[in-house]
C-alpha cells in the first residue's frame, strides 16, 4: 500500500494480468493474498527455491528482518554486494521477501503468506552453520582476503608493530 501508485500496479500486473478499472487498492492486495495462498501456487513457488534462496531465507530469519546491510556483513566472503542484491531482488519479485521502511532504514523480511513453505527452511540453521561429525572437520582456510585486508589495515594504522624480532606486547593484545 506505501508503494508509489506506477510501481503498485507494475508489481500488481505482473502477478494478477491486466487490472480491470475501477479498481481499489485494498481489493488488490486481497486478490494477490488470495492468489499466494493458492496451494498449487505455493507448490510451484517451493519448487524453485534453490540453495542461495534457502540460505538467504534463512539469514532474513535468523536477523529478524534486517536491513540489506546486515545481510551483506552476514554473507560477507561468500556473496559480493552485487550478488546478493540481484539474490534480494529476485526473492522480491518472486514475493517470497517485502521490503518495508523502519526508522529511515528498508528491512527485509519473509513474506508472512508463504509460512508454509518458507518456515520449515526459515528454522533450518544447518543451512547457514554447518557442522561436521567428529574427525571429519573441514579446515578453513588459513588466510582469507578479508583477513589479508584486515590485518594490513591494521598493521598500516599501528606504526612500529615489532621490538626486535617479535611483536611489541601491546599489538598482541590488540
Amino acid at each position: 500500500m506505501t508503494l508509489p501508485d506506477n510501481a503498485f500496479f507494475v508489481l500488481m500486473r505482473s502477478v494478477l494480468g491486466a487490472i480491470k478499472t475501477p479498481f481499489n487498492k485494498q481489493n488488490l492486495l486481497e486478490d494477490l493474498s488470495v492468489f499466494l495462498s493458492r496451494s498449487d501456487i505455493q507448490k510451484t513457488m517451493a519448487a524453485y527455491i534453490d540453495d542461495h534462496d534457502s540460505r538467504i531465507i534463512a539469514a532474513v530469519a535468523l536477523l529478524g528482518e534486517p536491513c540489506e546491510d546486515e545481510l551483506e556483513r552476514f554473507f560477507s566472503g561468500e556473496y559480493s554486494y552485487v550478488q546478493l542484491h540481484a539474490l534480494l531482488l529476485n526473492l522480491e519479485e518472486r514475493h517470497i521477501l517485502y521490503r518495508f521502511w523502519d526508522e529511515k532504514k528498508s528491512r527485509l523480511a519473509l513474506n508472512p503468506k508463504l509460512e508454509s513453505i518458507l518456515g520449515p527452511i526459515a528454522k533450518n540453521r544447518s543451512l547457514l552453520f554447518h557442522s561436521f561429525p567428529a574427525g571429519e572437520e573441514k579446515t578453513a582456510p588459513l588466510m582469507t582476503a578479508s583477513l589479508f585486508a584486515a590485518l594490513f589495515a591494521f598493521f598500516l594504522r599501528g606504526g612500529v608493530c615489532y621490538r626486535g624480532n617479535s611483536l611489541r606486547k601491546k599489538v598482541v593484545d590488540e
